[in-house]
């Protein structure tokens, strides 16, 4: 069978090999994801990230299955994850727009009365990323590094406090 051939001669690392399956798939692939994101830039990125993926777990394949299945599969994954991460992206876009309105509305009032009003809202470990992102302007890598942390926690935390503080603010808003 072609696919079987193929397959070993991927992990064999045959440039010809790899070629074949990058033809044969990058079709049917960029079909599937584009239906995904709408996209086609996107859609080719993700094309690609998922042939990058197939050639890395390409020993994690089992002979004589679905092989196309598999690849699709990869794919989907991957776009999904991309999604996920765009999805989380936009909310902390548009939470934080609506923190940082405040503060710009609150421009008045003592900074310092603006970090215990946070203080009190958040954590401690979302208190600092919060004052290290908005009023420092630090990115998550940088916050991740200087509080020794990864780059998703930073994220996470971050996410959760400007959920919290916007849901906050927008309250006392309201009862002014």
């Amino acid at each position: 069978m072609e696919t079987n051939r193929l397959v070993e001669g991927i992990r064999k690392r045959s440039e010809s090999a790899f070629r074949k399956v990058y033809d044969n798939y990058f079709k049917l692939l960029k079909h599937v994801i584009y239906k995904m994101v709408k996209n086609h830039e996107v859609a080719n990125d993700l094309v690609q990230e998922t042939f990058m993926k197939m050639y890395e777990r390409i020993n994690t394949y089992t002979i004589d299955t679905n092989f196309k299945f598999w690849l699709i599969q990869i794919a989907k994954n991957t776009t999904l994850d991309y999604l996920r991460k765009e999805q989380k992206q936009l909310d902390i876009t548009i939470n934080e727009d609506a923190v940082e309105n405040y503060i710009d509305t609150h421009q008045d009032v003592n900074h310092n009365l603006l970090y215990k009003k946070i203080e009190a809202i958040v954590t401690k470990d979302e208190y600092e990323i919060v004052i290290l992102r908005i009023f420092h302007g630090l990115k998550f890598h940088e916050i991740a590094a200087m509080l020794e942390i990864t780059t998703a926690v930073a994220t996470n935390k971050y996410a959760r406090a400007i959920k919290k503080l916007k849901k906050e603010l927008r309250e006392e808003d309201l009862h002014e």
